[in-house]
């Protein structure tokens, strides 16, 4: 194993942050639909993230799975996060195999439908619980790959940097507002 990392074989001239080709990314429409996914994406993975924790700890309480300090909602919590390295994956082989298109579509109808159907499964169905939180932990991640990959390879090599900046920032950005907004719609409700 090398110790250091080198440039790939696709190496190209780095550019400056242009932040006129931010345009070009709503101009464009395949930029525009990448970067709309993503935001989708972004927005759905960071809410599912900041707040599963807490929506098993109210399905199953402060159950011990072991003594007195490992709870059975902290081990499920980590089991989400911890399937959705086999969905990343399968997302990899999939984009190679079927392409990237459909390696985004079918992870993100499947999340959106467990992110959908979770809040109004009864608690007194914690198997089923278990079962949908499993699947959207392995779907909502799957096609995370895609979007920087897409973006990449849609853009002016030129303004790599810029398109990724942008997007991430973004990306990020929604990601702050929707972990804020889930305790201010639950506590409305």
């Amino acid at each position: 194993l090398p110790l250091t990392v080198v440039d790939g074989p696709h190496e190209t001239r780095a550019g400056r942050f242009d932040p006129r080709y931010v345009l070009v990314m709503f101009r464009e429409r395949e930029l525009r639909l990448t970067l709309v996914g993503y935001l989708g994406h972004q927005w759905e993975l960071s809410a599912m993230c900041a707040w599963i924790g807490s929506y098993l700890l109210a399905v199953f309480g402060a159950r011990p799975l072991i003594g007195d300090s490992l709870q059975l909602s902290s081990v499920l919590a980590f089991s989400v996060f911890a399937v959705g390295t086999a969905g990343c994956l399968l997302g990899g082989v999939a984009s190679d195999r079927y392409g990237r298109t459909a390696a985004t579509i079918v992870p993100m109808v499947l999340s959106g439908s467990m992110a959908f159907m979770i809040g109004f499964l009864l608690f007194g169905w914690p198997s089923v619980i278990v079962i949908v939180a499993l699947v959207w932990g392995a779907s909502v991640i799957a096609d995370s790959g895609q979007f920087a990959t897409a973006m990449t390879e849609l853009c002016d090599p030129a303004y790599r940097g810029t398109v990724l900046t942008v997007q991430t920032g973004l990306g990020f950005a929604l990601t702050a507002a929707s972990i804020r907004l889930v305790p201010v719609l639950e506590t409305s409700s």
